[in-house]
C-alpha cells in the first residue's frame, strides 16, 4: 500500500497528449532505469540534476489513452533539451505535491500534551 497522493498533469509531446503521473509505478520504473534509490533521487531532482529529471520524466509520462503505462526510454526520442526546459518545474511540483503531508494539528496537540506533563 502506498501513501503517495496520485497527482497528474497534462502535457503535449510532439502532437500527442500525455499525462505526467507520479505513483508507485513511476517509482519502480525510475529505480529500474536509474539504479538509484528514490530518496537520493528526490535530493537530485531538487538540485535540478538533468539525468535524474529525465529518468523521472521517462518513468512518469504516459500516453493519455494508457495512463498506467509510462513511456520509459521512448522519452529519449523527443527533444530532451525542450523537455528539461519546459517540464523541470512540473516534475518538482508533481513530486512535492504527491508526498505525504505532515498533520500539523497532531503535532500541536502532542506538544501541548508534552508541556502539560512537564509542569
Amino acid at each position: 500500500m502506498s501513501n503517495l497522493t496520485k497527482k497528474s498533469k497534462e502535457i503535449i509531446l510532439g502532437k500527442d497528449k500525455y499525462i505526467m503521473c507520479f505513483d508507485m509505478i513511476s517509482v519502480n520504473m525510475f529505480q529500474e532505469m536509474s539504479n538509484m534509490s528514490f530518496l537520493n533521487a528526490i535530493h537530485l531532482i531538487n538540485k535540478y540534476d538533468d539525468k535524474t529529471l529525465l529518468y523521472f520524466m521517462a518513468s512518469s509520462i504516459r500516453p493519455a489513452e494508457e495512463p498506467d503505462k509510462p513511456i520509459g526510454e521512448r522519452l529519449f526520442e523527443f527533444d530532451i533539451i525542450g523537455l528539461l526546459l519546459c517540464n523541470t518545474l512540473d516534475v518538482i511540483e508533481l513530486v512535492s505535491s504527491s508526498m505525504p503531508q505532515a498533520d500539523h494539528n497532531k503535532k500541536s496537540k502532542k506538544k501541548a500534551t508534552q508541556k502539560k506533563q512537564v509542569k
